[in-house]
């Protein structure tokens, strides 16, 4: 049996959970790329609101 992640709905992202330390790092990348796309949304935003 092994543990598998993947982002919900793109089943592709799959990777084999072998330890904690690489399910802890796939959550800190993708805690990582999320604030990174609410900046750049909330960049965006006030970019549109100036105009």
């Amino acid at each position: 049996m092994v543990e598998i992640a993947y982002w919900k709905g793109r089943p592709r992202t799959a990777v084999v959970v072998e330890d904690e330390e690489n399910y802890r790092r796939t959550h800190l990348v993708a805690a990582i790329v999320c604030s990174v796309l609410a900046s750049v949304f909330a960049l965006a935003a006030v970019l549109a609101a100036a105009l």
